[in-house]
């Protein structure tokens, strides 16, 4: 973990704040990338709320996020494959994403996005729990259709070829996450995998 904090030249208490300080001078398409990297725990959260709240945040990767990282489908289903938290975190992105995108706080469309095999997997949730034809989760209309853009296209900063550095960051951002669903459990793992102990 000390090439983590190395790197990022900041304390490494906080992977969240210590990735948005790194992103923030980072073009639009590598914060795209790196948001769909993340693995979705409550610091991946902070972080994709921090790349959707810049002014220039297309709704292609406001999709990508929804779809992809929020799963509407999971949610209704209200089933959580990894851990407890990780319901609340895609239901708190869909909403964040949901609210934004009705209030039109998403820049035009740079990158592509085709929601389509998503939408039909949360559509089959709903028909299983007997809502077929309803939304619950309020997505807005526009969120349905494909997105006409173009792929992103990272500098090397963002690119997974020095893996080593792409895994120590989702290593560190895993770790807190653990941390602070069961300290009891997972914070002195945390701290020696950060030399703090």
């Amino acid at each position: 973990m000390k090439l983590f904090s190395k790197l990022f030249k900041r304390g490494p208490d906080d992977p969240a704040a210590e990735i948005i300080a790194w992103l923030s001078d980072k073009s639009l398409d590598d914060r795209r990338i790196v948001a769909g990297i993340l693995y979705g725990g409550l610091h991946s959260l902070k972080i994709w709320k921090w790349v959707l709240s810049q002014p220039d945040c297309d709704v292609g990767t406001a999709s990508m996020l929804l779809w992809q990282m929020g799963r509407p489908d999971i949610v209704i289903k209200n089933e959580s494959t990894h851990r407890p938290v990780d319901i609340d975190v895609r239901r708190e992105l869909v909403r964040f994403v949901s609210e934004r995108w009705k209030e039109n706080l998403f820049a035009d469309a740079v990158f592509e996005f085709d929601p389509r095999e998503e939408a039909k997997s949360y559509r089959r949730e709903l028909k299983k729990k007997g809502l077929q034809g309803q939304d619950p989760l309020g997505l807005p209309d526009e969120a349905w259709k494909p997105i006409i853009g173009r792929r992103p296209v990272g500098s090397k900063v963002a690119e997974l070829e020095p893996a080593r550095f792409m895994d120590g960051v989702l290593g560190a951002l895993r770790l807190a996450d653990l941390a602070a669903i069961d300290p009891q459990q997972w914070e002195p793992i945390r701290r020696r995998s950060l030399g703090l102990d």
